[in-house]
């Protein structure tokens, strides 16, 4: 028995010794990198399942994330929120839930299919203040979201997006612009899965890894570390064993 234990133990010691081999050495590097073309066919059959899926192949954190990434924004009755890559419109009902019939949502997504799911959502809701736009993120401008409004305005009052920065293939200028586009003192905040840096759960990296690439996305990437150069207030929280995150900023008066 005592034999059997040990065989037992250590086979689990070595597997999860090859886990973390292969996660240290870059599994990511074998995996297809987030491009234009990739993520345009990815979201394009992804979005016909989505809404059906999405909280289970995210491990039943899709909900709890969204409303906490909402509640972080601060929204006010009123407000002009962007939802950045906002796909079917899983967020809409929690932002127009604080905002309400007078304030305004703009839905900014790459992939027309996407889109178009969310238009449908928002015809069955009948909501009137929400605006659909279609474009890269990268290039996202402040022009842009003023054509989408009935009035002008300096800025929008909140930018928050939802398991996006993983696959944004420009990520890093997406979030500059996104930055850019807010009111003073309004908040950004971002919610999304990542790598866990937990010791004990770092060979669960390659599965995490492996369900990312699956929806063309990056969890090697940190865009929570580039807050700090363009806004003030930055928190940070993680959550579910450090496998999701969300994250917050304020842009300085």
């Amino acid at each position: 028995m005592n034999a059997k234990r040990t065989l037992g133990w250590t086979a689990a010691s070595l597997a999860a010794a090859s886990l973390l081999y292969i996660e240290r050495d870059g599994i990511r590097s074998r995996l297809p990198a987030p491009t234009e073309p990739r993520v345009r066919t990815t979201y394009r059959y992804f979005a016909h399942v989505y809404n059906t899926v999405a909280n289970l192949f995210l491990f039943g954190q899709e909900r709890p994330t969204r409303r906490r990434v909402v509640a972080l924004a601060d929204l006010q009755p009123g407000d002009i929120v962007l939802d950045l890559a906002c796909g079917t419109g899983r967020n809409f009902p929690y932002i127009l839930d604080r905002i309400g019939s007078e304030g305004w949502l703009i839905g900014f997504d790459y992939t027309p299919e996407m889109l178009q799911t969310a238009q449908q959502t928002v015809d069955a809701q009948g909501w009137r203040n929400v605006t659909l736009l279609q474009g890269d993120a990268a290039q996202l401008s402040r022009e842009q979201i003023s054509a989408a409004l009935p009035e002008s305005s300096e800025g929008v009052d909140a930018v928050i997006s939802t398991f996006a920065f993983c696959v944004i293939p420009g990520w890093e200028e997406a979030l500059q612009r996104a930055a850019n586009l807010l009111k003073p003192g309004a908040r950004l905040v971002v919610g999304d899965v990542k790598l866990s840096q937990r010791p004990l759960l770092r060979p669960f990296n390659l599965l995490a890894d492996l369900l990312g690439g699956l929806a063309a996305g990056d969890l090697g990437r940190q865009p929570w570390l580039r807050f700090g150069s363009l806004l003030g207030d930055v928190t940070f929280e993680e959550r579910f064993f450090g496998f999701f995150y969300v994250a917050s900023g304020r842009k300085q008066r």
